[in-house]
């Protein structure tokens, strides 16, 4: 008899077949074998169906969306659709490291009822030398609660308690990106989040993902801000914080005048945000002088703060 919990683990995907394999094999050979794995297809048009027959393996469940739903809510059906109280999260293109459910479970078990996630670092396939673990702080176990609304580690590094998220409401189909931030923010209102300190996914950053696109980081992150603007408005580092990430999400998308208009935001709620500031002047310079700047300050701050995330979901690849 299995004495391990049982996870749920929902993985939503739209003509991925050729990535498929690889993300459901981390699934399935993880040491927690307790587990069933929802592949949650948006009405995929390739060979999709034919992958998830050719595994075999009873764990394995295929739900098959009538209609295009997005990955919002075919997240949201992955959850409903869960036999488990522990819920998982795994996108097409990434890779769970061996041990991942593993330790988070032996973490969350020891844990009170108000411990509603158990989040994680992650290496990223493409840059092989970005491989730092999401906090600086050299603690193994982090309570990252109060610090959720300055950005977290995308869905791929959840494991969460399912009545914590179905309370919450589920993720918001409405949100075009980083709708798993706008969900932690629901979430934390009434629960705590915790962090192993600890790369145990693997990101792969693909083209056509939602990420990729630079106006809706702008757009998804400005419509959680409005959703959640009294969460954000009281207090004013992180108010001039989101602002400034808001603006360099438009000057980064080429919305030059937007961009300059929620920078000049930011520095009316703190007039001592020298990155509003800095976004400010280099906004100066054209869309390409920008694009140059932020590639700078990229490097510089790879360089002199190994290890520390950016502020906001800047950080985080997600969303695909």
């Amino acid at each position: 008899m299995n004495t391990r919990p049982l996870v749920s683990v929902v993985l939503p995907t739209y003509n991925r077949a050729h990535l498929l394999q690889r993300a459901i094999g981390s699934v399935l050979g993880q040491t927690h074998k307790n587990l069933e794995l929802l592949v949650v297809d948006d009405c995929s048009n390739d060979t999709t169906p034919d992958v998830i027959t050719a595994i075999g393996d009873s764990r394995l469940k295929y739900i098959h969306n009538q209609t295009r739903l997005g990955v919002s809510n075919s997240r949201n059906v992955g959850v409903q659709n869960a036999s488990a109280d522990l819920v998982a999260f795994i996108d097409s293109d990434d890779e769970w490291l061996v041990q991942k459910l593993e330790k988070q479970v032996a973490v969350l078990e020891q844990q009170s009822s108000d411990i509603a996630i158990i989040m994680c670092g992650s290496l990223h396939r493409n840059d092989p030398s970005n491989s730092s673990p999401f906090a600086a702080s050299r603690e193994y176990l982090i309570d990252i609660t109060d610090s959720v609304p300055y950005g977290i580690p995308q869905t791929q590094s959840w494991l969460a308690r399912r009545e914590a998220l179905v309370a919450a409401g589920l993720f918001d189909p409405t949100i075009g990106c980083f709708e798993d931030f706008d969900l932690a923010l629901r979430v934390t209102q009434q629960w705590r989040v915790l962090l192993i300190n600890e790369p145990l996914w693997i990101f792969q950053s693909t083209p056509g993902s939602l990420f990729s696109d630079l106006n809706n980081r702008a757009v998804g992150l400005q419509a959680i801000y409005e959703k959640n603007r009294q969460r954000f408005v009281s207090d004013r580092k992180l108010d001039s914080t989101t602002l400034t990430q808001i603006g360099q999400f438009h000057m980064a998308a080429r919305n030059r005048s937007v961009g300059i208009q929620w920078l000049v935001r930011a520095i009316s709620v703190d007039p001592l945000n020298l990155r509003a500031w800095a976004n400010l002047c280099a906004s100066l310079t054209g869309n390409t002088g920008f694009a140059a700047y932020l590639r700078v300050a990229q490097r510089l701050r790879a360089r002199w703060f190994p290890g520390r995330p950016t502020p906001l979901p800047i950080n985080s690849e997600r969303n695909k």
